[in-house]
């Protein structure tokens, strides 16, 4: 069997050359293949975070849409099932804040009373 002569020689960019055995890698190809694994695995891990990150923020605006479809269902049925001028003014006071033109709110800052 015959063994690979270490090549001494400085190379054009000043470095010297590793070589191995026969059949072997040098010491470069394996840290830069170990630097890409390590890289690939941060990469893998960080988007594996951004993605529950994201899907926790899916899962809380698929609640405050739910949410919107009951008030809008229970608005329409409302609207559909009344026609009284009461119903109108409920509608007006609690939902969108408005009062008569002559009439005073008083708004109690405070406790829970």
């Amino acid at each position: 069997m015959r063994e690979s002569k270490i090549n001494s020689r400085p190379s054009k960019r000043g470095l010297t050359l590793l070589a191995t055995k026969k059949g072997g890698t040098s010491v470069y190809i394996k840290l830069g293949v170990l630097v890409a694994v390590l890289f690939a695995v941060a990469t893998i891990f960080n988007q594996m975070l951004e993605i529950g990150e994201k899907k926790k923020h899916l899962r809380e605006i698929e609640e405050k849409t739910r949410i919107q479809e009951l008030m809008n269902e229970e608005m329409e049925w409302i609207v559909q099932n009344s026609d009284s001028k009461t119903n109108y003014e409920r509608i007006a006071r609690s939902e969108l804040g408005l009062v008569k033109p002559d009439e005073r709110v008083f708004v109690f800052v405070g406790g829970d009373e």
